[in-house]
């Protein structure tokens, strides 16, 4: 099975989820593919990894940056992450937030698409620099379930996943975000900084016995 790329655009307009069920998941999530290309959309469809669009406007973007940018401003980027998935960054868990930022997230984890998942109520807020990386690595089933979902803000980036073991994106591929400057389909694609909004779902005991 082959990489699958996909370019996240910038200015706050999607959100990517990663569902470990894909097929069946899929077909209570009807959609999500509808930004993707043909052949993305049969690959997304397979592997558990979809997108949606028009998530938020620009303006609701500058509301969600204006409430972590202050605490984002006392961390310092980190060379890298103590598992060697990152390098140049910076993170928060952000559990309480602006009445009108509050009111843009609940919209978002209310959507159709989400609402029947319980996820964790602090949002992870992961800051990459300009040059920061994110390595190939699969997310531990310690930090987060079946399900993750991330709206990306600031800048557009291209996110690889490559097979791993087996065929479902989220326990079974690897995902990274390349370099500052990158390719997709022929096209030159310029990564500035990147910030995160990650929602996670809870593991269950079974599941992490399952991946233990």
């Amino acid at each position: 099975m082959s990489q699958w790329q996909r370019v996240v655009p910038g200015g706050a307009r999607w959100a990517l989820a990663v569902v470990v069920q894909g097929c069946p998941r899929q077909s209570r999530l009807p959609g999500l593919g509808r930004a993707l290309g043909v052949d993305h959309q049969a690959a997304a469809a397979n592997w558990g990894v979809q997108m949606f669009p028009e998530v938020i406007t620009g303006d609701e973007e500058a509301v969600l940056l204006a409430a972590i940018e202050r605490p984002l401003r006392r961390k310092r980027y980190s060379g890298a992450h103590f598992d060697g998935a990152i390098r140049d960054y910076r993170e928060i868990f952000k559990q309480e937030w602006p009445a009108e930022a509050q009111e843009i997230l609940d919209r978002v984890r209310a959507r159709p698409e989400l609402a029947e998942f319980a996820f964790n109520p602090a949002v992870h807020v992961l800051d990459l620099a300009p040059a920061g990386e994110i390595w190939p690595h699969v997310d531990s089933i310690k930090h987060a379930g079946p399900v993750i979902v991330g709206l990306s803000l600031l800048t557009q980036a291209r996110m690889d996943f490559a097979p791993h073991e087996g065929d479902e994106a989220r326990f079974h591929f690897t995902h990274a975000v390349t370099a500052t400057t990158s390719t997709y389909e022929g096209n030159t694609v310029e990564r500035d900084r990147r910030i995160s909004l990650l929602f996670r779902q809870e593991p269950s005991p079974a599941q992490l016995d399952l991946h233990d």
